[in-house]
């Protein structure tokens, strides 16, 4: 028998390449990552039209009478519906990672996106269920129905915004989860109740799509945070001095953060004492020619008789 599989696959991704070129929709978001103003909304956004684009390719060239016995079997979906998931997977991780970045330059933060593995277990549990039906027809819509292949991308959107908000809250920042509810003409009591701004980490169920879903969960920086590698304070991203904490509104503060802002002046407050001696010591070495440890004695026991 001969094996559908090369042609079959050739022909989706000849269309999913036509739908690429011409779809306005994803011209316009991909502007928005040139013009460095898009966001996890505009990556979901980017999910839907990719997910809609791969069951276009799935519905107009997969039908009953062109597989074996009418069968989705294990090795015709391991063959094309894996590799076709996992390129539109690879489209959106790419658009995720340039969001991610814009996120981390906005927010003053070098730290490079995490980009999370592909969900294989959700690949691995489609193909399953196509390998098992007697029939293609009677599953055909786990494909060519928009709904699964968005659904399955938009999740991949989730996973990208929980580990780089992993990262951050590991990193000593404050990240909080973000869940949107756009309503529509089908009201969702489930996604309406989860709507809402939630500190990290947080409920797993916050993440949480059913079919159909196209809720959008996204993450910001808290207003003042430490980094825990160097114990810098930070608000919005900007690395904040002494005389900064000392000014900041501390009705904003956490009792935790205020302890991180005392530490912070304090941190602060050392590393300008030890400035302003190393140069005290470097004026007397050049004033009197002593050395290094002769001045260093001297301007401590002036210090101390102040």
């Amino acid at each position: 028998m001969t094996d559908i599989s090369p042609e079959l696959l050739e022909k989706i991704n000849q269309t999913i390449d036509e739908e690429l070129t011409s779809n306005k929709i994803l011209k316009d978001l991909l502007r928005k990552i040139r013009d460095g103003t898009a966001t996890y909304e505009d990556a979901d956004r980017f999910a839907v039209e990719i997910g809609d684009i791969l069951s276009k390719a799935f519905g107009k060239h997969i039908t009953t009478s062109i597989l074996p016995d009418g069968r989705m079997y294990w090795n015709i979906g391991k063959a094309v519906i894996e590799p076709t998931m996992l390129r539109g997977n690879e489209l959106l991780a790419e658009y995720c990672k340039r969001v991610q970045s814009l996120m981390n330059q906005a927010e003053g933060i070098g730290f490079e996106p995490v980009v999370p593995g592909v969900n294989q277990n959700r690949i691995d549990g489609i193909l399953n269920r196509l390998d098992h039906a007697e029939s293609y027809d009677d599953v055909h819509f786990l494909l060519d129905d928009s709904a699964y292949m968005q659904n399955f991308l938009e999740s991949a959107v989730n996973d990208f915004v929980v580990q780089n908000a992993d990262l951050m809250y590991n990193s000593g920042f404050n990240p909080k989860i973000i869940r949107i509810y756009h309503g529509g003409k089908n009201h969702c009591d489930y996604c309406a109740n989860l709507a809402g701004t939630y500190d990290y980490p947080c409920n797993r169920e916050i993440y949480v799509r059913h079919r159909d879903c196209h809720c959008t969960v996204m993450y910001k920086v808290g207003e003042f945070s430490q980094d825990a590698h160097t114990k810098n304070i930070y608000q919005d991203g900007r690395r904040m001095k002494a005389i900064d904490l000392m000014s900041a509104d501390q009705s904003k503060l956490t009792p935790k953060q205020a302890r991180l802002v005392e530490k912070g002046i304090s941190q602060e407050q050392n590393r300008e004492f030890k400035q302003t001696k190393a140069r005290l010591i470097r004026e007397e070495m050049e004033r009197t020619g002593a050395n290094h440890r002769t001045a260093s004695i001297r301007v401590t026991l002036r210090n101390n008789n102040r």
